[in-house]
């Protein structure tokens, strides 16, 4: 999960914390204000956005299939998948929550 803030331009600007919600955001951060720029914003404009696949885990896993064979290689390729995709909802339902969540 990315957390961010959207600029004076609308632009996405990536934060480097990792936190559950905006209450632990704010305890990290020391307040639940902070400043970027010129700009001082409250935790709770910060939005978070899944930012997890599930083509690596595939890809992992066909490529640990190749070692047997066709049918290993299909084996692989869909557990990797099937575990790619429950981590895209995982990390979903962390941005869901965060988002819901306020700093007080």
């Amino acid at each position: 999960m990315r957390l961010y803030i959207l600029d004076s331009n609308n632009q996405k600007v990536q934060l480097g914390y990792d936190a559950q919600n905006r209450k632990e955001l704010a305890r990290l951060i020391g307040s639940a204000k902070f400043k970027h720029g010129d700009t001082i914003y409250a935790v709770n404009q910060v939005q978070a956005e899944s930012d997890s696949t599930s083509v690596i885990p595939a890809a992992v896993g066909a490529l640990v299939g190749v070692l047997g064979g066709g049918v290993g290689l299909a084996i692989g390729g869909t557990i990797g998948a099937l575990v790619g995709e429950n981590l895209v909802k995982e990390d979903k339902q962390k941005a869901t929550t965060f988002n819901a969540s306020t700093a007080e």
